[in-house]
Formats: structure tokens, sequence, C-alpha cells
């Protein structure tokens, strides 16, 4: 039977609960067994029952066993979870200290002879740093003259001296991975073979960084730089698997060991999202700086990518570093232009001919210009196809794919500014492709007053194949009028800006769709520029 990937979820949360309860039996038997054998050594001469061997003084598998599932439970327990934020370091060394504790106190209470029972928490305490338990145990009974204890100790007591000495270097080691955290990853990192580099933590860039990790070879090719210490995130972003170093991104002497590989380059990609432009160029030129040192390889040419949120900075910067060598690329990332693409894709999902875009925004620019470059791109496709077949013998050539437009054949600016808008669209994007776009037509009006009207003058199936999108950043009123709409047009697709943080993935009734910037195409990590022209033209 298919367990349910939910149930299975579930499951391997829960499965370290098994061993731990053995653990935790197997842990109380040795205690009884140390209580009994520390008033009488022989008690176990005459018994032939299964756990009588169990408790004898040289048996390896009692260790062994115990050790074994008690190794168990903890990996069962941390591997799950390993990517949580939690101390597991300090779960371990306390649930270390309490059991070498346990059993200590059962091996030595029955033995504390006419000294007071409370002197037994000394060579309890000795358990944690060594002390050889043949010594401690007849030491104890020389000096109070009791033959009770023997001189070999029990399991329980063995068994202690390896938990209690483990506590102290386990503990140890966490503090010194800690204190060392920082060289170690710094060292680590000039070991990555495919790197990939990000700075920039908040909320817009964190799911990619997210994303990033997922589709990388290894969660350790992603490094990440982050000049704050004590920036909020950066337990999260060492959750996701990531190597995580302080310092200044734009250092030189910082990015030297990650760009130079020990088989050369070993720079992938470049992600300087920050919020200040400023600080994501600075980056960026710091790494061209160290890549021109390198030879042109076709098979390897590392993207630099900046995040600029403007996309008209966006698309002139992009156009300033276009070719700036062939052993690099270098390219923009904004959040406009990505958010329009998803947008997009879910109006031509939907089936959409006529778009309502309401709002004057950097956003709406992006929208108009990705819905025309789809057009185009799609046109050029169809082109190419077409002299394909031409090129063909007769008899080989195959008829040529049907022609399949985008469906949105016509947008509808709503806003006082829609003229300016329609201008600065016409003036931005090349002719061949506005061309091929959407018939684009300004209204120039408040477009919450326009807008259930204009559906409200529509036939029900030209209402049904119409979309809404509205970009106002300016207007708090957004959603409330959106919400109307939706609710008095279900039919109708309707995406509204919302504020950051609220956002949701599924419609809130209706056909309402809140949305907000992001910087994942379709829950993927964007493709730059140069790859997208790459692949059209391929």
């Amino acid at each position: 039977m298919r367990i349910p990937k939910t149930g299975l979820s579930s499951w391997r949360r829960h499965v370290w609960l098994l061993p731990a309860a053995v653990t935790l039996a197997a842990i109380c038997l040795l205690c009884w067994g140390a209580w009994n054998y520390g008033y009488n050594p022989n008690w176990l001469a005459h018994t032939r029952t299964w756990w009588a061997t169990f408790l004898q003084p040289g048996q390896n598998e009692t260790l062994l066993i115990t050790m074994g599932l008690g190794l168990a439970a903890l990996l069962g327990f941390w591997w799950p979870r390993r990517y949580e934020q939690l101390p597991i370091g300090l779960v371990i060394v306390v649930i270390m200290v309490v059991v070498a504790a346990g059993l200590g106190t059962a091996s030595y209470v029955p033995c504390h002879g006419g000294t007071a029972a409370v002197y037994s928490i000394f060579p309890v305490l000795q358990l944690y740093v060594g002390q050889p338990p043949n010594a401690i145990y007849q030491s104890l009974h020389t000096a109070v003259h009791v033959t009770t204890c023997g001189g070999v100790p029990p399991p329980a007591l063995q068994l202690g001296q390896i938990v209690g000495l483990g506590a102290t270097l386990t503990g140890a080691v966490a503090v010194a991975s800690i204190l060392w955290r920082q060289p170690l990853d710094q060292l680590r990192s000039r070991f990555a073979r495919d790197a990939t580099v990000f700075t920039g933590l908040d909320p817009l860039t964190f799911p990619l960084l997210r994303q990033l990790v997922k589709t990388a070879k290894s969660p350790r090719y992603v490094i990440v730089i982050e000049p704050d210490e004590k920036h909020p995130l950066l337990a999260d972003a060492r959750a996701t698997g990531a190597r995580v170093i302080i310092g200044d991104p734009a250092a030189p002497q910082l990015l030297q060991p990650i760009i130079r590989g020990l088989r050369g380059c070993a720079l992938r990609r470049l992600y300087a999202v920050r919020k200040s432009v400023a600080e994501n160029e600075s980056v960026v030129d710091t790494a061209a700086q160290m890549l021109r040192r390198y030879q042109p390889d076709p098979d390897r040419q590392p993207h630099l990518v900046a995040l600029i949120d403007d996309p008209r900075h966006a698309d002139a910067w992009r156009g300033s570093h276009s070719g700036a060598s062939g052993v690099w690329f270098e390219d923009a990332l904004s959040s406009a232009e990505v958010t329009a693409g998803n947008l997009v894709s879910l109006v031509i999902k939907a089936g959409t001919r006529e778009l309502l875009l309401c709002g004057d925004s950097s956003l709406a620019l992006a929208i108009l210009t990705e819905l025309a470059r789809r057009a185009w791109e799609q046109t050029e496709v169809e082109r190419a196809a077409l002299a394909a077949a031409d090129g063909e013998p007769p008899a080989a050539a195959q008829p040529p794919p049907a022609a399949q437009p985008l469906p949105v054949r016509q947008v509808q600016l709503l806003d006082l500014h829609s003229d300016d808008l329609l201008r600065e669209y016409e003036t931005s994007v090349p002719p061949a492709i506005r061309a091929a776009g959407p018939k684009v037509t300004p209204r120039a009006a408040q477009w919450r007053a326009r807008l259930l009207r204009t559906l409200d003058g529509m036939a029900r199936d030209t209402a049904r194949q119409t979309a809404v999108i509205v970009v106002d950043d300016r207007d708090e009123n957004g959603s409330h009028e959106a919400g109307r709409v939706a609710r008095l047009h279900p039919d109708t697709p309707v995406f509204v800006l919302a504020p950051p943080g609220e956002g949701v993935v599924r419609p809130i009734f209706g056909r309402l769709h809140p949305f907000e910037l992001g910087l994942l195409a379709d829950g993927d990590v964007p493709d730059d520029t140069w790859t997208r022209v790459a692949r059209h033209w391929h």
C-alpha cells in the first residue's frame, strides 16, 4: 500500500520514538542490574534468564547494542529536522549528561559504605572527565572498608563512563564549531566546484535563495555573503544548507578565494540582490575585475546578476553592460519584470481575449512589454517553422504547425495617466515587437469609477474572456474595488497588487488573486535576459 506523502513525512518525524523507547528500557534495565550488583556482586551467579547474560560485566554486546539504539534514536530525530533551527548539539549533550548521571548514580549509591550517600555525587561527576572506572570503583570501597561492590564495574558504569566523557567531548566540539564557523565556511567555500554567490538577504530575495539551493548540484555550492552578523535571516539561510560567510561582499579578498577554484574559475552565478543598486553594482564590478584574469570559455560563462527593481533602470543598465566581455554575462533582475512575466502567464493560461489594466506604475509598463515580447517570440518561432517547411523537398515536407497567436488581442488602460503610459510604451518598445503585441487603448479616467461599469457593459461571454489586473500601488482602496468586481463578476479573473507579505497563492473567492512582487518565475529561478534570447534564437 502506498503511503500518502503527508503521512510519510509524519512517519519519518516520529520514527525515532521506537529506538528511543527501546534505549530507555535498556538503560533502565542496566540501572536496575547495577543497583542489585552493588549490594550483591554474586546475584547473577545462579540466574539463567536472558537478561542475566545481558547484565554480565564482560558482555561487549550489551554496550554496543545500547549505544547503537541510542545513536539510531538521535539520527531518526535529527534527519527529518536537519534544516530546521534546532539546537541539536545542545539536545545531544543534555541527553548524554542525564543518561551518564543516571547510570553513575545507580552504580555508586549502593557502594557508599560508611559515607553519606550524597558522597556518591563526586564519582558521578568524575565520569565527565574520563576518570578510569576501575580506579574509582575500587578506591571508593577501599576507603570505607567494604567489599560488597567488588572490583569489576557493572555494564551500567562502563556505559556511563563512555557516555559521560562523550558528553564532554560533544559539548566541546559544539562550542568550537560555533567559534570557528566563520573561518571554516570561508575555507570550505574555496573547494566549491560550481559556486553560486548570493548577497542580499531580505523577505523578497529569500525565496530566490531557497530555490537556488534546491536546484544546485549541492547546497554547499551556494555561498551567502552577508555583512551584518546579526541579520535576522542568517539562521534561515544556514537552515537551507547554504554556506554563510560574514563580510563585505564587494571585498576582493573575500570574493577571490571563491571565484578562484582549484581547477580554474569556480564561479557559475553571482546574485547581488541587495536593496541598494549602488552596492549591487559594486559587487558585480568586483567580480568582473577578477574574471578578467581568465580566458573565454564557451562552456563556462559566469552570469553576474544585479537586482534593479525599476524596470526602466534595469533595461538601461542591461543595455550598457551587454557584450562587456566574452568571459562572463551581466544582467539586471527586476521584481517588476519577473512579476509581469508571472501575471502574463496566468492571463494567457486563462484564455483571456481582453485585458483591463488598471493603474499607472512601472509594473503596468512591464506587463505591456511582456505581452508584446511573448507575442513577438511566438510569431518568430512560427515564421521559422514555416521557413523550415518551405525549404524541405515537397515529398518530405510536413505541414507547418497551425498558427497559435496569443489569446490576448486587446488591452484597455484605465487610469488618468493612461495616455502617458501608452506613449512611454510606444517609445520604449521596438516597433517590430510592439507590432506583434495586442492592441492597446487608453481610457483616461479614474479606474475605480470605470472598471465595474466597463465589465457591466460587456456581454456575458465577453466578460468571461476578460481579465483584470490592478497595479495601482498608490491606491489603498484597490483591493476593496477589486473584491467588489470579483464578487459581481465571478467568471472574470481579477489580479490585484497586495502589500508585501499579504499576497496569496490561491484565489480568496471567485477568481480574485491578490499578488505581490517577487523574484521567482512560476516558482523557479528566472532565466536571465541572455539565456532567454539564446533560447529564442536557437
